[in-house]
């Protein structure tokens, strides 16, 4: 059962250790992101957007202050669950000795850096979300620091203490009791109580610089009142009449522009159907062209044809003539043998 009960706290702190680790990334990405020359019109978003509520304070402290905190609670409930017995915690157990100052000191730092963030800004341009930004860094760094202090670690180490002695049935090696707690509660009053005073200045030095910031817009809005009373109407009127005259300007530059823009566009029509008529023409001459050769080819066929016809018909005359001329010398020499025959006889 007291197993199952550790078992649940390591869960639990985990679990708000991973999420006040993302917080603290967002936070992170938020503030690197921070420019004074944006102005107050710039909004920072961080990449997870349903985190961006705990981007405020751009020194980070306040979100790295309970992730660092709920990581060691997450190892001292480890240690008890799993070396109970062998495990001697000290009296800071779970966390260290100077871990109490050392949070109140991260306070002090992100007040510190939201009154520096001030400093940044242009005096002469200065919006009151800028200074609500800045207000915010400073006093939610220290107010994290304080409650987390005195509201959750106190209390903290000594429950993590009563967990350890009943897991492992033993006492601290310092015997410790309700005074310890006590006297470290006095301590770290003492130590915030020299931090608020060195806070107190800082606040102090702030209120002056909000009066000097008050003194510059004063003097400026006095300076564009007399701008404005000591400014010509006929000025004015002037200007509103050149205004006019330039607008009219443009509306004909803008008038002729469409004009040429449409002449252009006919242009460009007549230019591309010129060129897909030059393209047919073209494709008509390369198919004439073809046609042709083909003619040409089969004029020269017909020619080779013919010629064969006339030169066959040639040497079949001429065989015949041969073969009639063989034949009748052939009857000559045997007229001229009959003849010898005869005459022999």
């Amino acid at each position: 059962m007291k197993n199952i009960l550790i078992m649940t706290l390591i869960i639990i702190s985990a679990v708000a250790a991973v999420f006040t680790g993302l917080a603290w990334y967002n936070n992170t990405c938020i503030a690197l992101q921070w420019n004074p020359a944006n102005g107050h019109s710039q909004e920072y978003h961080g990449p997870i957007s349903w985190l961006d509520w705990s981007g405020v304070d751009f020194s980070t402290v306040s979100t790295f202050i309970p992730f660092f905190g709920l990581v060691l609670i997450t190892i001292g409930l480890a240690k008890i669950l799993l070396s109970a017995k062998s495990y001697e915690i000290h009296e800071h157990y779970p966390f260290f000795k100077s871990y109490n100052s050392i949070t109140i000191a991260l306070g002090l730092i992100g007040t510190v850096w939201g009154l520096i963030m001030i400093g940044y800004y242009e005096p002469g341009r200065v919006q009151m979300s800028d200074l609500v930004l800045c207000l915010r860094t400073a006093l939610y760094s220290t107010l994290v620091a304080l409650v987390w202090v005195f509201l959750f670690v106190i209390p903290m180490k000594t429950m993590m203490r009563y967990l350890y002695l009943k897991a492992g049935g033993k006492r601290t090696s310092n015997g410790l009791d309700l005074v310890t707690p006590l006297k470290e509660l006095g301590q770290v009053s003492s130590d915030t109580g020299r931090c608020l005073g060195t806070t107190t200045n800082s606040a102090k030095r702030f209120k002056q610089q909000l009066v000097a910031i008050k003194t510059e817009l004063s003097k400026i809005g006095e300076l564009f009142r007399q701008f404005r009373e000591s400014f010509d109407v006929d000025i004015i009127i002037t200007l509103k009449e050149v205004c006019l005259d330039i607008q009219k300007s443009l509306d004909q530059i803008q008038l002729e522009h469409a004009e040429y823009k449409k002449t252009s566009e006919e242009q460009q029509k007549s230019l591309q159907q010129f060129i897909e008529q030059l393209e047919k023409d073209r494709q008509l001459r390369k198919e004439l062209t073809v046609l042709l050769q083909q003619a040409e080819e089969e004029k020269n066929a017909a020619n080779i044809r013919a010629n064969k016809v006339i030169t066959e018909k040639f040497l079949a005359e001429l065989g015949k003539k041969t073969a009639e001329q063989q034949t009748a010398k052939a009857w000559s020499w045997l007229q001229r043998v009959k003849k010898i025959v005869a005459s022999l006889v």
